[in-house]
């Protein structure tokens, strides 16, 4: 039998664990690349409102505690507002 070029942990395979393609091969080793993408950019409805209400709970929770500093209220409301505005574009792609 000849020997494949396919470098180690790389299996033959149409798409990933993770639904995205790598080149036609699927890795099988979950390396923290990977992860990191599907926390940040979530392929599934559920994943996304749940990255919703954790960033409102982490805005509100930033806003108590900065809640006697007008400077740091109004800094804390911008990225909330950033924040908000950069998902509904990734909602509207």
């Amino acid at each position: 039998m000849a020997a494949t070029s396919r470098p180690e942990g790389l299996v033959a395979a149409p798409v990933a664990r993770s639904g995205r393609r790598a080149g036609g091969i699927a890795r099988t080793d979950r390396s923290g690349v990977g992860s990191l993408t599907d926390f940040l950019l979530p392929a599934t409805d559920a994943g996304v409102a749940a990255q919703a209400i954790g960033g409102l709970v982490l805005f509100l929770v930033a806003l108590w505690f900065v809640r006697r500093n007008r400077d740091l209220v109004i800094f804390v409301v911008g990225l909330a507002t950033m924040t908000a505005a950069l998902m509904g574009l990734r909602m509207l792609h």
